[in-house]
């Protein structure tokens, strides 16, 4: 009876996970599909994220159980903030379907199908965003109003390159055919990157191959490197506002024809005004009702940022040592490697918790590997699979 309920469970789960990431998909093949923007899309994203941790609860083991109470306490904590500065509930929901992310994707065992099929979803998305790379630029500028937006194609090819070329380089055993065939794959997505002209992910694109061959050492110091990207995502953006405004530029950055200042600088100028102008705004966040859309938590392009902004700089600094906690936890020298990309790139985009479900989408995938409880060092990205014997 026991089984059979376990058995159940797991196929609820994995019809469950496959709703939740047809959403993710269903964003980067419809970007201009409006459903995908709106708050009742993430309601539903949240309660199955909820749903799946009702079924799997019993089987959560106790060490992944007390993070629900540490999330609970962030999310009544966050929702009072929100309540004392008269913030929108869309920052609120940003952050729940984050943190209720981490609890399902550290509870829940994975199926070998599920895991082929999220590879296999990875690369179908590496695919689509390569060939929207040589014309997304020039409709952009053409029309702002284009189906894909050039950052976007940029992040996605990005994250997409890195969780595969973890796969590549944890799977092939052959030398020779896996060193061709990384070199092949970082060739095409560096260069799908750089016409995009994003220049952070073409940055990281450039920069993340050379990782694996320091991996070891970057393994042993994950820890002080999170902490020091942290801090730096912290003070990023009024470094930024202070290099604009006393006049620092450049032409151009390197290898791209593109300013060092392309309206970041006003973007976060005037949030950092908007929290300096308010009472309590450092300590509890401040409303953005009545603020253009571009200036939301949701559209900051900084990670970080977009949290103080919304909850004040108290709850950012308890965020953030959450995440530090979990992240601390993932024994995989990849993942941790790409998982510190991901908060790099943090300093120039919304990550997780964004209202642009594709920012989130990878990290989603990230969580699913890097947090399962079938976690082991040996197989390909970290996961154990279920049905697999140990070696």
């Amino acid at each position: 009876m026991n089984s059979l309920m376990k058995n159940r469970s797991m196929i609820i789960t994995e019809i469950i996970s496959y709703c939740i990431l047809s959403f993710f998909i269903g964003y980067c093949l419809a970007p201009k599909m409006v459903f995908f923007y709106t708050d009742i899309c993430r309601i539903i994203i949240i309660l199955l994220l909820l749903s799946l941790v009702f079924i799997n609860y019993k089987s959560i083991k106790l060490n992944n159980r007390r993070k629900i109470p540490i999330i609970l306490v962030m999310l009544l904590w966050g929702l009072l903030m929100l309540v004392l500065n008269g913030g929108t509930m869309n920052a609120f929901m940003s952050l729940s379907q984050f943190l209720f992310c981490i609890v399902v994707f550290s509870s829940i065992n994975i199926s070998k199908r599920q895991y082929i099929v999220t590879m296999m979803t990875i690369f179908v998305i590496w695919i689509v965003f390569v060939i929207n790379a040589p014309t997304v630029w020039q409709k952009y500028i053409t029309d702002v109003d284009a189906v894909y937006n050039p950052n976007t194609v940029g992040i996605g090819i990005l994250l997409s390159y890195v969780i595969i070329f973890l796969f590549i380089l944890k799977k092939l055993n052959k030398k020779i055919l896996k060193f061709l065939l990384l070199v092949a794959f970082s060739a095409v997505s560096i260069y799908c990157v750089y016409i995009t002209q994003c220049r952070s992910a073409f940055a990281i694109s450039i920069v993340f191959p050379l990782f694996p061959l320091f991996k070891k050492y970057i393994f042993n110091f994950r820890l002080l490197l999170l902490i020091m990207i942290i801090i730096g995502g912290f003070i990023f953006p009024m470094v930024y506002v202070k290099m604009y405004e006393s006049g620092i530029n450049t032409k151009s950055t390197i290898l791209l024809e593109k300013s060092m200042y392309t309206g970041r600088q006003e973007l976060w100028g005037d949030a950092l005004t908007h929290i300096d102008s308010s009472e309590f705004g450092w300590v509890l966040g401040v409303d953005d009702n009545s603020m253009d859309y571009t200036l939301t938590a949701s559209n900051l392009h900084n990670w970080y940022l977009s949290i103080y902004f919304s909850f004040g700089i108290p709850f950012a600094i308890a965020y953030f040592a959450f995440y530090v906690f979990i992240f601390e936890k993932v024994k995989n020298i990849d993942i941790s490697i790409a998982l510190l990309l991901l908060s790099i790139l943090g300093y120039v985009e919304v990550c997780v918790g964004a209202r642009n479900i594709s920012q989130i989408f990878v990290f989603v995938c990230f969580m699913l590997q890097a947090y399962s409880p079938t976690v082991s060092s040996g197989d390909c990205t970290g996961i154990k699979l279920l049905g697999e014997s140990k070696k």
